[in-house]
């Protein structure tokens, strides 16, 4: 997603971001759980080197706070698999409702 202001333009990447105590809900529920992090903790140190990476880049990193109840539903309402393309679709529609 591209952000104009004024006569620069601004690349934005809508990061889902995760709550600690619910890490374990999405393993239990992630269709690609050999794909995730087995922590938090290890999961956190991964996005953040990734973030920092776009940021050198020029992308503006934006955190997208994620209820994963609310993600499970939705994929759940939307008849899509629990897995990391759907999160990703997740996480565009709510950034662009976000930033527009």
């Amino acid at each position: 997603m591209t952000k104009k202001n004024k006569s620069i333009e601004k690349t934005i990447a809508g990061i889902g971001w995760y709550k600690e105590d619910q890490w374990d809900l999405l393993l239990r529920n992630a269709e690609d759980k050999d794909d995730l992090e087995t922590t938090y903790a290890e999961w956190l140190e991964g996005i953040s080197k990734g973030m920092k990476a776009l940021s050198k880049s020029g992308v503006q990193c934006e955190k997208i706070p994620v209820d994963v109840e609310e993600i499970i539903q939705w994929c759940r309402d939307k008849g899509y698999p629990f897995d990391g393309a759907s999160r990703s679709l997740y996480f565009a529609i709510k950034t662009k409702e976000i930033f527009g």
